[in-house]
């Protein structure tokens, strides 16, 4: 069962929201994914060290951006070259979860994906493996559910989506999703806290093919025309088809376009505290410098974080 486990890295994003802080040495703009947010280490790094422990490096599929290629060409080359999947321009989360996902389906039609997204900071990262083996495990055990893992809400966690179980907070095992709350208000937080409402981590282990079917029932116009495309083309040919179908395609988010919708249809997975933190915002980039000496390193669990430079704090 274990050789049909893959991982999706989520890095075509532009980080808009950070972007302007983080620089190279020319004044140039990097995406967060790519900069060494702790002086050495980008959070791709992170992102591809966590799909390896839980996949082989042969079964890690990523998707970047063509225009970033200056960033990740050199930093990719630890990875399979047809691992690498090279999107025309950003289109959104849930397009760019589709694109990998056909890959993946033209190599290994009864494959399991988790999707990983490339922003985040975990501090005990074996306790976010425990729980992705535990979301691999409930879909191997109910292939027609899609497994969400969920991190328990923190003091001011209200700019992240919320996911509502349908049984109370408390147990590890995997209950069902009642519904999607998006960046609720102080009242409305304080009622899903009480509820035993979850973060919304944007992790997810699925069946490959059924979180495609999802994708295409959401999004059909979209999931035909690039399901119609070599995914990965090779030729010049084929890149010019592929670019010519990102012109025409919209922007589209996975999470409310795809999960929200079908709430009903997924599971979700409590993930006890890892010290979980979407590095997305600059307040969120703020919480991770003060609490740098606090924290230990993704991977490296007794040393201390360096933490992003003091002019974040300013």
């Amino acid at each position: 069962m274990n050789n049909h486990r893959w991982a999706i890295i989520l890095a075509a994003g532009e980080g808009s929201r950070i972007r302007h802080f983080m620089s190279d040495g020319a004044g140039q703009k990097i995406p967060k994914q790519f900069w060494p947010i702790n002086g050495r280490e980008t959070m791709l790094d992170w992102s591809i060290d966590r799909a390896e422990r839980v996949v082989p490096r042969t079964r890690i599929v990523i998707v970047v951006a063509d225009q970033h290629r200056r960033w990740w060409e050199g930093k990719l080359q630890r990875l399979p070259q047809e691992n690498v999947v090279v999107q025309p321009e950003n289109r959104g989360t849930a397009i760019g979860v589709l694109l990998p996902l056909l890959t993946v389906l033209q190599r290994d039609a009864d494959a399991t994906a988790v999707v990983l997204p490339s922003d985040h900071f975990v501090a005990r990262e074996r306790v976010l493996r425990s729980a992705i083996e535990n979301a691999f495990s409930t879909v191997d055990a109910d292939s027609r559910r899609p497994v969400l893992l969920g991190m328990v809400p923190g003091a001011d966690d209200r700019e992240y989506g919320w996911v509502l179980p349908e049984t109370r907070r408390g147990s590890p095992a995997a209950g069902r999703v009642r519904a999607f709350v998006e960046k609720p208000c102080i009242a409305e937080a304080t009622r899903l806290r009480q509820q035993g409402a979850l973060i919304n981590s944007f992790i997810l282990a699925a069946k490959a093919r059924r979180l495609f079917d999802l994708c295409a029932k959401c999004l059909p116009a979209v999931a035909r025309s690039l399901a119609r495309l070599d995914p990965r083309p090779t030729t010049r040919a084929g890149m010019r088809a592929l670019a010519r179908v990102y012109e025409r395609l919209p922007d589209r988010d996975f999470s409310r376009e795809v999960l929200a919708p079908h709430a009903r249809d997924l599971s979700i997975v409590p993930v006890r505290d890892c010290g979980w933190s979407d590095l997305g915002t600059p307040a969120r980039l703020v919480m991770f410098q003060l609490s740098r000496n606090a924290r230990a390193q993704p991977g490296h669990e007794h040393e201390a974080v360096v933490g992003i430079p003091p002019r974040f704090a300013s």
